[in-house]
């Protein structure tokens, strides 16, 4: 033919031979620091960084390791179902198994002053946090695990466990918080590592009296102290050292919501001190370590 382009040699070839792998071939599921060996502890490790660090923690080939990361199989890449599913395997419980259903249950993510709970149907295996702001975070849910770091002007949480406890189904408390933050991103997962659609509602209405642990506890010299009114309520927080003697007294009248109050302990001794709650009907009472 005239004019045919002279082609040019790209790749020389010594002996072996070539495989080419179809699409439907290739399966890296679960294989995120793509070392060959799917469904590690070190993959598990990489996948926690992730949540809390962001895609950066994928160093060696990033499209390939997000697309390893659906270890449910449910179409989904990096989610908190991927991790609880991991996890699940790793211990034995589960196997890579068929694809599973996205979004099969609802959760409600109630965050009443201090406090972040969760109200699910289902056990909750794994769940996201993110908070708009920089603050501090501790755990409340019981038998579970915490990770936090504040990244690029956001406090992130993963709440999981790397056995095979989760968070019973029902109403839990699981977050206490403190500073400036506001809960902005909630990404939840059941105990087999479906995915769970949370609904976030910030602006609720205590449905009990809950007095709250102090934070910080041990302190010094100043503390928080909430707790929940159901309904419009006069109170008393009274504060007394090992002995039972009152050493602070606070009172007020507020309406239904979350009460919070400073105690300032700057001229106590240090030690153990205890502070009792009563508004209407309800008395409680909880302890706090002064650390000076």
């Amino acid at each position: 033919f005239p004019n045919k382009p002279t082609p040019i040699a790209d790749i020389d070839f010594f002996n072996g031979g070539v495989d080419i792998a179809c699409a439907d071939e290739i399966d890296l599921r679960g294989d995120l620091n793509l070392n060959g060996l799917a469904n590690e502890i070190a993959d598990a490790v990489l996948y926690t960084n992730y949540f809390i660090q962001g895609p950066p923690v994928f160093i060696i080939n990033m499209q390939g390791q997000i697309a390893a990361s659906d270890v449910n199989n449910d179409g989904r890449v990096l989610t908190v179902g991927d991790l609880v599913y991991l996890i699940r395997i790793l211990t034995g419980d589960a196997v890579p198994f068929e694809k599973l259903s996205p979004f099969a249950s609802e959760a409600t993510v109630r965050v009443a002053g201090d406090v972040v709970s969760v109200d699910a149907g289902v056990d909750i295996g794994a769940a996201l946090f993110v908070f708009k702001g920089e603050g501090e975070v501790s755990l409340l849910a019981e038998n579970m695990e915490m990770v936090s770091d504040v990244v690029d002007g956001e406090t992130r949480a993963l709440v999981w466990s790397r056995t095979t406890e989760s968070i019973e189904a029902g109403l839990n408390d699981v977050l206490q918080v403190n500073g400036d933050i506001s809960l902005t991103e909630v990404e939840a997962s059941d105990y087999y590592g479906n995915m769970v659609t949370a609904n976030v509602v910030t602006k609720v209405v205590p449905k009990a009296y809950r007095l709250g642990q102090n934070y910080p506890n041990p302190f010094n010299p100043t503390t928080e102290v909430a707790f929940d009114l159901p309904t419009s309520a006069n109170w008393t927080l009274d504060v007394y050292n090992i002995a039972g003697q009152l050493v602070k007294s606070f009172s007020d009248y507020s309406d239904a919501g979350t009460v919070k109050v400073n105690v300032d302990a700057s001229g106590w001794a240090s030690g153990i001190y205890f502070y009792r709650l009563q508004a209407n009907d309800f008395v409680s009472t909880k302890k706090m370590v002064l650390m000076k």
